[in-house]
């Protein structure tokens, strides 16, 4: 099996968790999260990958971040992400920060586009993975707050 690179996932991970926890509040977001780790539970390997972000994504832990993309919103049923959505949340984190908000949103919307992918696993893992590599690409702080 082919790894892909997660170096920047955890980040983005942090911070669309974050951005959940702000629009739906903290119980809702650790529901999801609790709720995707029943249907894909995460083994202490694939914790420790998304963790220390090395360079290696099971598709347990891909089906995760689909899981998770979906239950946020972030990702339609059909496997799509969700542009209207994640304008939404990033709107609501960065309202204050109009530079910042107009990267981030340009960032997810090259992202969303570039998915041509079939497997909903696969597109959460790349669609994460695009936008952390240009969020590092680009030097912009996402950082929980």
């Amino acid at each position: 099996m082919a790894t892909i690179k997660i170096f920047p996932l955890l980040i983005l991970i942090f911070f669309i968790f974050n951005i959940f926890t702000i629009v739906s509040g903290q119980t809702e977001a650790e529901t999801m999260m609790q709720e995707c780790n029943e249907e894909y539970p995460l083994s202490e390997d694939e914790e420790a990958s998304l963790r220390n972000m090395d360079d290696s994504a099971t598709t347990n832990s891909k089906c995760f971040l689909a899981c998770f993309l979906k239950k946020g919103g972030l990702m339609n049923e059909d496997g799509g992400i969700n542009i209207e959505r994640g304008h939404e949340m990033i709107n609501e984190k960065l309202q204050n920060d109009e530079e910042t908000l107009k990267m981030v949103m340009e960032i997810y919307e090259d992202c969303a586009a570039q998915q041509t992918n079939d497997d909903h696993c696969e597109i959460a893992a790349e669609f994460l993975i695009c936008c952390g590599a240009k969020v590092k690409e680009g030097n912009i702080d996402i950082s929980v707050t």
